[in-house]
């Protein structure tokens, strides 16, 4: 499961009022650290 603390989901949710829109493809990819235990992820969502 991604982690999703840092998302801004009022923008979003601001976005999906404003062409009445609630349902969206999600896309979470990590970001790519060579040895690391753990990275940030890069979250694309496409209204």
């Amino acid at each position: 499961m991604p982690q999703g603390r840092n998302w801004n989901l009022e923008e979003l949710s601001t976005a999906c009022g404003e062409i009445g829109r609630y349902a969206f493809p999600l896309s979470v990819m990590p970001e790519p650290f060579v040895g690391a235990t753990g990275t940030p992820v890069a979250s694309v969502v496409a209204l």
